[in-house]
């Protein structure tokens, strides 16, 4: 074999020889475990992470999840505001009712129509003043009708009970349920008083 040819045979020789062993390189390479090889997909995820993008690794929540989640917490919230409002009208109708008690507490008791012996107290008033006698007039005093009213106290008694149709009247001249009703409401707001006693 000449020189040239010697040469190019030489040439080819490391020609085939360096591609074989890029090629073992790469095999080697390929076999190499996932721990011993560089990853690069951490700088991907740090990149991902930087520009804002949901970080991976992390799971991410169900829309249905959250939804029913939410649903909860509303209904949670919703009946603690319920049960406070109902225990707000529970105090204030307990409040209301302790102030009816005092205000039952603090009225005066309205007299007995009935007298110690059993007789009605008007009755017994009418008896003692007037023989039970709606028209009768006491020139001496000016007390007038069944229950005697002097015209004053009359006249203030039936303002007193809203009957402004009374003031002014001579207390002989109202029917006898009118003075019935005067004596009544005198009895209730004043009691015996006015009468000097004796009926109860």
């Amino acid at each position: 074999m000449n020189g040239r040819a010697l040469a190019i045979s030489s040439g080819l020789l490391v020609l085939a020889t360096g591609t074989a062993l890029v090629g073992s390189a790469s095999a080697a390479a390929d076999d190499t475990p996932e721990r011993v090889r560089p990853s690069v997909s951490h700088d991907h995820r740090s990149v991902a992470s930087r520009a804002g993008a949901v970080p991976v690794g992390l799971p991410s929540v169900d829309p249905a999840i959250k939804a029913h989640h939410d649903t909860v917490v509303i209904a949670r919230y919703t009946e603690a505001v319920n049960t406070q409002r109902w225990l707000d009208a529970v105090a204030a109708i307990e409040r209301a009712q302790q102030a009816e008690a005092s205000a039952r507490a603090r009225a005066p008791r309205p007299v007995s129509q009935r007298s110690s012996g059993g007789g009605n107290v008007l009755e017994c008033i009418k008896h003692r003043e007037s023989r039970g006698q709606y028209d009768v007039v006491n020139t001496s005093s000016g007390a007038a009708g069944a229950y005697q009213f002097m015209p004053g106290t009359w006249n203030n008694n039936a303002q007193s009970a809203g009957r402004t149709d009374l003031v002014g009247v001579n207390p002989s001249n109202a029917s006898a349920a009118d003075q019935d009703a005067m004596a009544q409401h005198m009895l209730a707001t004043q009691g015996l008083g006015p009468w000097g006693g004796g009926c109860g």
